[in-house]
């Protein structure tokens, strides 16, 4: 999926380039000709029944993860019965604290922390990118990924971003500078 915001994140990026439209039309005709090469011994192993069951699977991915059997089903009934009434720092045997960055912050800090975080984070992107588009597609990955995991609580996402925002600057600012 992520491989598809990217795909046309560049090809809406460059639309007034027809050499770009080009190769990436041979590309993927070329890397559908290799992966149908490569995967047509694979296919023998697996029929398309088995493989949407693993991913429509109560056990596995957003289904799992808000399922009725999820980890995330204590959190949701205690926000549906407390909405406004955060458990704060502390922790819990009842929670597990790991799976849902939104259910995570709606849990910790009520409906107000989590509008205040992920407001602060979309004006803090807003802000510092160049591009609208980047912006679009910075914020949009970021909560897809919250979603199914806490990423904006680690150190190493918090860290990573300064430089994801340099860089995607960097490239705008080159492309400006190069069509001028």
């Amino acid at each position: 999926m992520f491989t598809a915001i990217g795909v046309l994140y560049i090809l809406i990026s460059n639309y007034n380039r027809p050499i770009v439209w080009v190769r990436f039309i041979i590309g993927t005709f070329l890397l559908s000709v290799v992966a149908a090469f490569l995967l047509s011994d694979l296919l023998e192993y697996f029929s398309v029944t088995e493989l949407i069951a693993a991913f429509s699977d109560e056990g596995h991915g957003v289904a799992g993860r808000y399922s009725s059997s999820s980890t995330l089903v204590p959190m949701i009934n205690f926000i549906k019965e407390h909405p406004f009434r955060p458990i704060g720092i502390t922790n819990s045997n009842e929670f597990f604290l790991g799976d849902s960055g939104l259910i995570i912050f709606w849990l910790r800090g009520s409906l107000v922390l989590l509008l205040f975080f992920y407001g602060g984070f979309c004006y803090f992107l807003r802000k510092n990118l160049i591009s609208v588009a980047d912006f679009i597609l910075l914020f949009s990955t970021y909560m897809l990924f919250e979603l199914g995991f806490i990423n904006l609580g680690y150190f190493r996402t918090i860290y990573s971003l300064p430089f994801i925002i340099c860089y995607l600057n960097y490239l705008n600012t080159k492309r400006i500078l190069s069509h001028a």
